[in-house]
């Protein structure tokens, strides 16, 4: 497991939010001398298990490329609040992207656009997935066919977006009138 924080170029929409970085949990096949730990989830750990990792451990030497599964956290979570599937799919053969999406985790103070502008989170998954691309240690090893996203409730939603859904903010409001 290892943490990185992706930096887009202006203008991003940071929904309000402190932080203007994507900060992401990466979890990943790791080198078979590495040394797993169990992961303690600070405000999650009644909630959820966060397995094992080795922190900051170099990539699996095999097979030389990797499919990717990008995550998005539920309403007011974290990346490491789904820390038991993204170690899960790591520990079999696949790199795994968690984004802590602006506005709307629990590392930050919330904000009103964090959690009302919800089609923003499939543009943070796909921000994240062009860094792990372009990255040095990671984009020759990832296997570009094999891209997939889960979620996890609000993330469940961002899965739609990804997949080509249409958020209509009008037909919301009427719905809801």
């Amino acid at each position: 497991m290892a943490s990185r924080s992706f930096t887009p170029k202006e203008p991003y929409n940071w929904r309000g939010a402190k932080t203007h970085a994507l900060q992401t949990t990466l979890w990943y096949p790791a080198a078979e001398s590495s040394n797993e730990q169990p992961l303690d989830i600070p405000g999650f750990s009644q909630m959820f298990v966060g397995g094992s990792v080795a922190r900051d451990a170099s990539l699996s030497a095999s097979p030389a490329k990797f499919p990717v599964i990008l995550i998005s956290h539920g309403t007011g979570g974290t990346a490491l609040s789904v820390a038991w599937l993204g170690a899960a799919l790591a520990k079999r053969g696949y790199i795994v992207a968690g984004v802590n999406h602006p506005g709307n985790n629990a590392t930050e103070p919330y904000t009103v656009e964090g959690f009302s502008t919800w089609w923003e989170r499939a543009r943070d998954l796909s921000t994240v997935l062009d860094f792990l691309l372009a990255d040095p240690t990671l984009s020759g090893r990832i296997d570009q066919k094999r891209i997939g996203a889960a979620g996890f409730s609000l993330g469940g939603y961002t899965m739609i977006e990804i997949a080509g859904g249409i958020t209509e903010p009008a037909a919301f409001t009427d719905f809801c009138a």
